[in-house]
């Protein structure tokens, strides 16, 4: 995702939970995230977050809402945890990805911008070496 349009994650609306079978405690939960999830690096930063949190949540797309993230809790009293631990992996992942990708996807285009810059002023310090050897024109 290109610097300019970045906007960090966050989770939107009321998760959908239900059981997984009429007889099993595990609930499934989705819940929607937006802008929407980003490239993969986000989503490694994210799933390493989920995982040392102890949780089993994956980024994917589904149905018409779009993108999201789905995880499993053990039973109504995990639910709570589940999510709150989702929130944690989601802002964890928004920080790592604007500390280790967005300055490299920002820096290719200042740098450029740098050495135009820096193009400019040597052409200048030029024009104003050149210009200490003028000599008055013929014709005058």
């Amino acid at each position: 995702m290109p610097a300019a349009e970045w906007n960090r994650i966050s989770r939107v609306g009321t998760p959908n939970v239900w059981r997984k079978s009429l007889h099993s405690k595990q609930i499934e939960i989705r819940v929607d995230a937006a802008p929407g999830i980003p490239g993969e690096a986000w989503q490694g930063y994210f799933a390493r977050k989920v995982t040392e949190l102890g949780i089993n949540a994956v980024c994917d797309s589904y149905g018409t809402s779009g993108l999201g993230i789905t995880a499993h809790a053990a039973d109504e009293e995990d639910l709570a945890r589940v999510i709150e631990a989702i929130d944690l992996a989601i802002e964890y992942a928004n920080a790592r990805y604007e500390s280790d990708v967005l300055p490299n996807v920002r820096a290719p285009g200042q740098r450029q911008e740098q050495k135009a810059a820096e193009a400019a002023q040597s052409q200048v310090g030029l024009d104003d070496l050149a210009a200490k050897f003028t000599k008055p024109d013929r014709d005058t």
